[in-house]
């Protein structure tokens, strides 16, 4: 069975993608049902919607499913698996930011996983990479001030909420943001963040949040400035929360949710934040007679998944010492249990790689659950501790010699179980002002949004060797 793309009777000639990551159909029918006056409830009404399903091999990740949607091809051939992955074996299928900027469009990139470096050799209205990105840059330079927040936050964070510390250089980086479009009311909101934390510490689990109003000021302000034929807002703020707190949310179980009303309601506080940001992006479509595209790459679903602490590299030269490394490296931010590291030659990679294949923990256990090797870079992910912590040292190599955690930088934390995780199937809300709806939701595998995207522009996509993207037919 297949559904045709047909978006030849739109006749929005720009177009705004909202990347709202992870974000499935059952958390949109929840929400709306709560919230049935919302600008998503209402935008729904009047989209094409469309279920995105990625065909991408092995565990997903939103690295690896992002691409495939801009990149129109999946993992089998992209070869993208961990973010600042040396990306050259990707090259010959580019995300859809490039093409459409070598075809002369007037394109903005803010945020969209993976779009780091920025482009020398090309011309954008703006330009800020994803918030893993290994240096601050950013275009015009004035964004800077964010992607020195952004990687600040995301470098501190690694899975633990730390208290809240304002010294004068995050001062300073405030101030500069106000040159780049932070808001009076999104400074109040974090101001209000911070007294219910000391409150009640429970509301540090959504502190998370509060980064999407911040980027979104400075979208605006990049937007405003150049109206781009197409831009990009990247947001990972509801995905966050559903990984830890859909059990809180969705349960059926009323007295759960009533034990803690905070974890319960931080779902739909994400949502809201979201809610909010749709309405503005309507607005700015309509006036504008673009097109809105909100997406979310795949979705996540409710899972069983048992507890007990995490593990958390908080001394990379300690551990990398321990694990018998003696080149040079770059470590690089990832998103927890992840870690990325680069090095001078692809040997030097191979040969991390294989040091870390021996670490085991006390148990038998090998300390990376899985690792990638692409040229120079790897990637590897940490495996949960054991139960008891006076067994917390590892084994690392065939001599058993024994190193402690705390010699080998490790850091055994705590955190609130996950209650959902990725699933292939995404959502795809397509709004053009004046439009017939279409509330069916068809079946489209998402590396087949490139080409609609791409069309819906004026650009045709050079793979798509002549084939219109309205005429395409898609399983």
């Amino acid at each position: 069975m297949s559904t045709r793309l047909n978006h030849s009777d739109q006749s929005a000639c720009s177009v705004i993608m909202y990347e709202l990551n992870e974000v499935p159909w059952a958390i949109v029918d929840w929400y709306t049902a709560n919230r049935p006056n919302s600008n998503i409830a209402k935008i729904v009404a009047a989209s094409r919607n469309y279920t995105t399903v990625t065909t991408d091999q092995g565990e997903l990740h939103p690295w690896v499913t992002w691409p495939t949607l801009h990149r129109g091809v999946d993992n089998t051939v992209h070869k993208i698996e961990f973010l600042n992955q040396d990306l050259t074996s990707a090259s010959a299928y580019p995300p859809l930011w490039e093409t459409a900027a070598q075809a002369g469009k007037n394109v903005g990139v803010f945020g969209s996983l993976q779009s780091y470096p920025v482009p020398r050799d090309q011309q954008y209205a703006f330009y800020v990479p994803d918030t893993f990105a290994p240096a601050a840059d950013a275009h015009p330079p004035v964004y800077e001030a964010l992607q020195e927040l952004n990687l600040r936050q995301t470098a501190s964070d690694g899975g633990i909420v730390s208290a809240v510390k304002i010294d004068g250089s995050v001062a300073k980086i405030f101030l500069r943001l106000f040159n780049a479009g932070l808001s009076v009311k999104t400074v109040m909101r974090l101001a209000k963040q911070i007294a219910l934390e000391r409150r009640n510490p429970a509301y540090k689990t959504r502190r998370a949040v509060l980064q999407a109003p911040v980027a979104f000021d400075v979208f605006l302000h990049a937007y405003n400035r150049s109206r781009p034929d197409l831009c990009t807002f990247f947001t990972n703020h509801v995905a966050g929360m559903m990984h830890r707190y859909w059990k809180h949310a969705l349960s059926s179980d009323e007295s759960e949710q009533r034990r803690d009303p905070v974890r319960a309601s931080n779902i739909a506080f994400a949502m809201d934040v979201a809610d909010e940001q749709i309405g503005v992006l309507r607005r700015l479509a309509d006036k504008a007679g673009a097109s809105l595209v909100i997406s979310s790459s795949m979705g996540q679903a409710p899972i069983d998944r048992r507890g007990g602490d995490q593990l958390r590299i908080t001394d990379m030269s300690r551990f990398v010492q321990a694990v018998g490394f003696q080149g040079t490296y770059t470590s690089h931010l990832a998103m927890h249990p992840d870690f990325n590291f680069s090095f001078e030659t692809p040997a030097d990679a191979e040969q991390f790689a294989a040091a870390i294949a021996r670490l085991r923990f006390s148990d038998g256990r090998p300390v990376a659950y899985k690792s990638f090797v692409c040229g120079s870079t790897v990637n590897i992910g940490v495996a949960q501790p054991g139960p008891l912590q006076d067994h917390d040292w590892l084994t690392i190599d065939q001599s058993g010699r024994r190193v402690p955690f705390a010699e080998a930088g490790l850091l055994r934390f705590a955190r609130d179980v996950g209650t959902a995780y990725h699933v292939p199937e995404g959502i795809m809300i397509w709004y053009n002002k004046g439009q017939v709806p279409d509330l069916s939701r068809p079946v489209v595998d998402s590396s087949k949004v490139r080409p609609m995207i791409l069309g819906a522009i004026g650009v045709e996509d050079p793979r798509m060797h002549g084939l219109a993207s309205e005429e395409m037919m898609v399983a």
